[in-house]
């Protein structure tokens, strides 16, 4: 039952987004950023638990994801008719799952209230950090900025700027994986 009710906090915190924020201070605003990682015994039900939790995001993310198709197909087949064409659909996300930094920096652009990221076991979290550059970047401190919702350029392929990236993140994992991720040399502090 606490699995469920954690997961339920996340998917909270993730539904409202920078949408409400409460201000600690007059020059401090928190969003409801929550980074939860659920870690017990290997068969104490906490992915199934996580997916009752996630049921209505991942509902609401493929009526979204419907209705971008839908309206993407409109803007393809766009007849002027002497008009001009209007901007491409953007698809609205909820959630992400195995995603890097680069594709997250254009989700949170085109999805500024923030999105919630899901990865079911919290060491493949971890060791997908740097993959693709071969341990040399800095998808840490990246995360971190996105953690605490500071603005991020990001400048690859394409320049992305976000104003305020935000995202809560929910994870599972058995403790023995966990405690290996954790003790890793490169995320000491």
């Amino acid at each position: 039952m606490d699995f469920v009710a954690v997961g339920t906090l996340v998917v909270l915190g993730a539904a409202l987004g920078t949408r409400r924020v409460v201000q600690v201070k007059k020059d401090w605003i928190e969003a409801p950023c929550l980074w939860v990682a659920i870690v017990g015994r290997p068969g104490d039900a906490k992915s199934p638990a996580l997916d009752q939790a996630l049921f209505p995001v991942r509902e609401a993310e493929a009526e979204a994801y419907l209705a971008y198709q839908r309206e993407l197909k409109t803007w393809e087949d766009w007849d002027d008719g002497g008009g001009p064409r209007p901007d491409r659909p953007v698809r609205d996300r909820f959630a992400v799952s195995d995603v890097t930094v680069e594709k997250l920096a254009l989700v949170l652009q085109e999805n500024p209230r923030g999105v919630l990221l899901h990865r079911d076991e919290f060491g493949g979290w971890i060791r997908s950090m740097n993959l693709y550059r071969g341990g040399r970047g800095a998808d840490v401190e990246n995360f971190n900025s996105i953690w605490s919702g500071s603005s991020w350029r990001r400048v690859a392929r394409t320049a992305s700027w976000i104003a305020s990236c935000w995202s809560t993140h929910g994870r599972s994992s058995a403790s023995g994986p966990t405690r290996r991720s954790a003790s890793r040399r490169d995320w000491r502090t």
